[in-house]
């Protein structure tokens, strides 16, 4: 092996084990409360439900590809994606039914709205990009082990819808400044996503990297 090949291994490696840091960070700071206030508030919903497990998925995507033996890795890959998909198009649905597409309401601070916990954007373009992200993680779960390109390029707009149209709804409609809760999220959510990125990126440079640490 080429010294390239194992910088590429490293790096890989390096970016997942961040994501796993970074997971954890937000389950102690963030979601641990979020769960809890939940309870406390009685907000057990399909909304709030789909939300703690969308969260804990996102975790078994590092640890599917740190952990999970070769043989396994395309149906836990499969898996993993499609509950996902599964865990937000529910919370969407369940968005749509619960405010009537939105019609007449009127947002206030801390309502449990499903796309806005997800992209704080809570109207139907927020359901309408959870929906996007649904379909994304579906066709992710069935190519991420076939086609390493179209991976990366599926888990760019991943990226790129969980963190560009709540940052211009965000700076758009909050004085030309972000939301806090997408702040929050910046640094925990969209970094733990960006650094799977850059991991799925490295790694798809590298045939025998990406063969080894994702096929």
């Amino acid at each position: 092996m080429d010294y390239t090949t194992h910088a590429k291994r490293t790096l890989v490696s390096f970016f997942n084990f961040l994501c796993l840091a970074l997971w954890f960070l937000y389950l102690y700071f963030k979601l641990w409360d979020f769960a809890t206030a939940a309870i406390s508030l009685k907000y057990i919903n399909i909304q709030t439900v789909s939300f703690v497990i969308y969260s804990f998925l996102l975790v078994l995507l590092p640890v599917t590809i740190i952990y999970s033996p070769k043989r396994s890795k395309k149906n836990l890959f499969k898996i993993v994606c499609f509950a996902i998909s599964a865990s937000l198009l529910a919370g969407s649905v369940g968005d749509v039914i619960t405010y009537n597409f939105f019609k007449g309401y009127n947002f206030l601070e801390g309502d449990a709205i499903f796309c806005n916990i997800v992209v704080s954007i809570p109207n139907m373009y927020g359901v309408l990009c959870c929906l996007v992200l649904s379909a994304l993680y579906a066709i992710l779960g069935l190519y991420l082990t076939e086609n390493r390109f179209l991976s990366v390029f599926l888990y760019l707009l991943i990226f790129l819808i969980i963190s560009v149209p709540p940052f211009i709804y965000s700076f758009s409609m909050w004085g030309g400044f972000p939301r806090q809760t997408w702040v929050e999220k910046a640094a925990f959510i969209i970094a733990h996503q960006a650094c799977l990125f850059l991991s799925l990126l490295i790694a798809s440079t590298s045939e025998f990297v990406w063969s080894e640490r994702i096929r």
